[in-house]
């Protein structure tokens, strides 16, 4: 509540920097240039041209790789796409795009190289990605392309470039990985034909040379063994060559088709599906911010990144298992090439032409047969490639670019929201800095609440004019201005003010302050102490007008000036300071000498007295108590004026000997820390404190605070004091 006050106190600051930052939004609307916004929607569906296997469930190819996806949107970022856009479209020539500040190399230049035509397109191409935003639809396939320009029929123009020009690359992305098996294919094809011819080139001179027409095998068993050697070498290099060529597209196969037929990932993704069948469910009652939602989406990202972690390992055990069974198929075939090699030498000797003629025979037999699966594995690949080509793109556009209407930067009322919301904010913010930067006590609640003693009075600050009425300050209302100034040229002194002007609203709170103080305590209270934590808080103008307004009730009222080290109540009165409270301490006079008449019908003062050596020990000596005991015996009531209590221990030698004290306190000057040790000092003196005194009050905006005394002036008919002044 404390807080709520201090704003509506300060709330013209508040005020003040909403309107500023308002101010500022708008002039940030009307001098930003406008800005157009167009968008496309594409929908990108994961695809894989790989022959080897196919997976069994679809929605796991759709999003369980995660690389999959981030890669197509981190291309859509790419300079490459932007260049080719900047080529379709042709942006380097469209002054609406490349505006005056970029010009394009003059190719008539001889100094202009491939280079800067390189670093031109680059610029072009930067300028492209700067305005663009790549924003994937979570949850779906769609992702959303979108450009932002100063132009709007560029800004559709561009949206939907960057749209088909994504497609055609992709398709001529997966045309060019096409054309490279395809390529591999041909030449091991190739090889192959060339080593078949040269062994047939062998055979025919080595049948030539040992005039071998045909070899029998039937009747020779090293021949039949070296026989189906050969038949296993043939068949061992066409598995390992198909294991090769099988191990190979598993590397570029993705994780997710490899990983399809695994138990353990089908199991995964049946949990994460039933997850995220909860959470769309649950999404209809409940926000995504709610701790049960937010927990349940936790779960479903735990689930995914365990099925992809699945889906990885299933596919690298896949790879592994591929390219272990290649390295197998490839250790059996040099394990049949060193059988081969012992066959050979046993039958050497039996029919060595022999056998070398049937070995050339099995060596074409078995390339043939290689030659025969490279060709049909080569088929295989253009019919891919023809389907790749002529079917449909797994890239398409949902939506297309429309112009825009409106501008999307900036927005007026987003400018306005943001002002407001910032003004707030920093206006609220400078409101506490400068109040807990500022250490002084600024209002009546502060104080009590640091005291933990009720605030008896708050006394208005004073201002020049006599016609002002509590809780005003400044220039009179109703006066002009020539009478306002004359007024001020016067001057009223707070001090007497009760006695002088009756009638004002700040005499009136001095007798508020003195109902306070007589109901502030159950016991009899005749003789109370003024003091203050520091010079300069008003407490000897608190004790005048405390025994001015007391001494108005028709009672005997005693002014004591305890301040033996800058006494000013003998100036106030304009009597002598010879002979006072110090003289009646030291026994060179009695009180009733010391003590003297004023103006103010009953009431008398007794002044400080010449200034002595030793305050302290005159205020604690045992005559200032009998003096004070005299007091009580001869007036109604005391009111002792004392030195301040954080700057001399002087005030805790007459306060603990009254019936209580008052402490003064001066708005907007006294620290917070004064405060509190002050009270501190007080009561490890074991002194009773009766309240406080707030003085010079001037809250924000002219009032005071909302009290009845606001409307005193008003309301009390004009003494002939007031009138004289």
């Amino acid at each position: 509540m404390a807080y709520v006050r201090l704003l509506l106190g300060r709330w013209k600051l508040v005020a003040g920097t909403v309107g500023v930052c308002v101010t500022l939004a708008v002039l940030n609307y009307v001098m930003s240039p406008k800005l157009y916004r167009a968008s496309t929607t594409l929908q990108i569906e994961q695809r894989t041209l790989a022959t080897v296997s196919s997976s069994r469930n679809p929605w796991l190819d759709q999003w369980a790789s995660m690389k999959y996806l981030p890669t197509q949107y981190r291309l859509l970022k790419s300079r490459g796409l932007a260049e080719l856009v900047v080529r379709r479209l042709h942006l380097d020539d469209d002054p609406a795009f490349t505006g005056r500040s970029q010009q394009a190399p003059r190719s008539g230049d001889d100094a202009v190289t491939a280079a800067d035509d390189d670093r031109y397109l680059a610029g072009l191409a930067g300028r492209l990605i700067g305005g663009l935003d790549v924003d994937p639809i979570e949850g779906t396939e769609l992702v959303e392309i979108a450009w932002t320009g100063t132009d709007p029929e560029l800004t559709a123009r561009v949206a939907d470039g960057f749209a088909q020009t994504f497609i055609e690359w992709g398709a001529a992305n997966r045309a060019t990985s096409v054309d490279e098996a395809s390529r591999y294919l041909e030449q091991q094809i190739a090889d192959l034909k060339v080593q078949i011819q040269q062994k047939e080139e062998q055979l025919q001179q080595y049948g030539r040379q040992t005039d071998i027409v045909a070899a029998d095998p039937g009747t020779n068993v090293a021949l039949q063994r070296l026989n189906r050697l050969n038949e296993q070498y043939a068949a061992a290099q066409s598995d390992a060559l198909a294991k090769e060529q099988r191990y190979r597209e598993l590397q570029s196969t993705a994780a997710s088709t490899l990983a399809g037929e695994s138990t353990g990932v089908s199991n995964l993704e049946e949990q994460t599906r039933q997850l995220e069948a909860d959470y769309e469910s649950k999404l209809q009652t409940y926000k995504p911010e709610w701790p049960e939602m937010v927990e349940l989406k936790g779960q479903i990202d735990d689930a995914r990144r365990r099925l992809q972690q699945a889906v990885d390992r299933a596919a690298n055990e896949v790879r592994q298992g591929a390219y272990a069974e290649w390295q197998a198929a490839l250790g059996t075939v040099r394990r049949i090439e060193q059988q081969q090699d012992q066959a050979k030498s046993e039958t050497l000797d039996a029919n060595l032409d022999l056998v070398e003629y049937y070995n050339l025979e099995s060596e074409i037999s078995a390339r043939r047969q290689m030659l025969n699966d490279l060709m049909t594995r080569l088929s295989e690949a253009g019919v891919s490639a023809n389907l790749g080509q002529s079917g449909p793109n797994n890239v398409r556009v949902v939506d297309a670019a429309l112009v825009p209407s409106a501008p999307f930067r900036p927005s007026l009322k987003r400018n306005l929201g943001l002002g407001l919301a910032v003004g707030l904010v920093l206006g609220i913010g400078l409101v506490f800095a400068f109040y807990f930067l500022d250490r002084t006590v600024k209002s009546p609640d502060e104080l009590q609440s640091l005291l933990g003693l009720p605030v008896l009075a708050v006394i208005p600050e004073v201002s020049g004019s006599p016609t002002e009425s509590y809780g005003t300050y400044g220039a009179s209302p109703g006066k002009s201005r020539g009478e306002r100034k004359k007024n001020r040229e016067v001057g009223v002194e707070i001090e007497l003010l009760p006695e002088h002007h009756p009638r004002w609203a700040v005499a009136e709170a001095y007798r508020s302050f003195r109902t306070a103080l007589m109901l502030s305590t159950a016991d009899r209270l005749q003789v109370v102490t003024v003091t203050s934590a520091e010079a300069g808080e008003g407490k000897t103008t608190t004790a005048l007008n405390l025994a001015v307004v007391m001494a108005q009730l028709g009672r005997k009222v005693l002014l004591v000036d305890a301040d033996l080290r800058k006494p000013r109540i003998h100036r106030v009165f304009k009597v002598s300071n010879r002979c006072g409270l110090v003289s009646c301490l030291t026994g060179s006079a009695e009180p009733e000498t010391a003590i003297r008449s004023t103006d103010v019908a009953g009431l008398k003062v007794c002044t400080s007295g010449p200034t002595p050596p030793n305050p302290s020990e005159l205020l604690a000596s045992e005559r200032m108590a009998r003096f004070l005991e005299a007091a009580r015996q001869t007036f109604d009531f005391v009111v002792v004026d004392t030195p301040p209590v954080l700057a001399v221990s002087d005030a805790i030698l007459p306060g603990s000997r009254s019936d209580g004290v008052v402490l003064c306190f001066r708005a907007n000057t006294v620290h917070r820390e004064a405060v509190t040790e002050c009270r501190d000092r007080l009561r490890f003196a074991d002194v009773k404190i009766l309240g406080a005194v707030f003085n010079r009050q001037r809250p924000v905006g002219g009032k005071y605070y909302k009290s009845s005394y606001h409307y005193y002036q008003s309301y009390a008919e004009p003494s002939e004091a007031d009138s004289a002044a």
